[in-house]
Order: structure tokens, then sequence, then C-alpha cells
């Protein structure tokens, strides 16, 4: 989107107003967001926990 390595103000909040585009879009307000990645944290540790119980299953 933003090739700058430092952008400007204004470019900065473009990239911002884009990223609230973008959450608004799957339902989340930024101050949600430190929560919202905690459980996607949660929830795909548990996956990997529930694969490598299922790859240690001996095949039968």
């Amino acid at each position: 989107m933003f090739s700058s390595r430092f952008p400007t103000p204004s470019e900065q909040e473009a990239q911002y107003n884009a990223l609230v585009q973008q959450l608004a879009k799957i339902g989340l307000r930024p101050e949600n967001v430190p929560q919202a990645m905690e459980e996607l944290k949660k929830q795909i540790y548990a996956d990997l926990v529930k694969a490598k119980q299922r790859l240690a299953k001996p095949a039968s």
C-alpha cells in the first residue's frame, strides 16, 4: 500500500483509516483488537495442541 519507510502524517492517517475500515468489515473496532488478538492466539495454540495429539496417536 505505502512503500515509504517513514510515512508522512497524512500517509499514517490514511493507513490508519484503511485499517479501521478493514476491521469494521470483520466486525471489530480498534479498541477491541488487543483482546481479539489474544483470543486468536489462544485458538491457534489449542488447534496446535490438538494437531500434535492427533499426530502422536499410533495408526490403527
